[in-house]
């Protein structure tokens, strides 16, 4: 036994994970994370399950089918596109500014009536009112750009 104390037990090299040991394949250290991962995120989903049990209503839409106005940010939001398309056919006729014009008032003042009129939840009514905003200034953007390029062209 005494002939074997002064050997180390262990040797100084560089760790596997360390850019100075050479090695970069870790494609079995993924393939492990995302097993590890799955069957970690498995066990929630099925304890959730069996604690629960499933919380989704599949009738949601039939619902909202039967009576859209029990919805009023949904409706809004989805009432959305007219005022897309009103400007899109404004743009290829090439009608007037004052049109259009009118047609990005409309967009802006009708959220604003509706949700005073229907008192929709806040954050359905904050969604809208946001998606109604980025709408404006996107057609703002189309409409401009397009008459950039008449003016261009003609």
């Amino acid at each position: 036994m005494s002939e074997h104390i002064d050997l180390p037990c262990h040797s100084s090299r560089s760790s596997l994970l360390s850019s100075s040991s050479g090695y970069n394949n870790y494609r079995g250290l993924l393939n492990l994370v995302y097993v590890l991962l799955a069957m970690g995120s498995g066990r929630l989903v099925l304890e959730n399950l069996l604690k629960y049990g499933l919380l989704v209503q599949i009738d949601l839409p039939v619902k909202f089918l039967r009576d859209p106005t029990q919805w009023p940010a949904l409706t809004l939001i989805l009432l959305v596109n007219i005022f897309i398309l009103i400007t899109y056919y404004l743009e290829l006729k090439a009608k007037s500014i004052l049109l259009q014009l009118v047609t990005l008032i409309m967009l802006l003042i009708f959220p604003v009536v509706y949700i005073w009129i229907r008192k929709p939840n806040p954050v359905g009514a904050f969604l809208a009112v946001s998606i109604y905003l980025i709408v404006f200034l996107k057609l703002v953007s189309y409409i401009h750009i397009n008459w950039l390029c008449r003016k261009q062209y003609i």
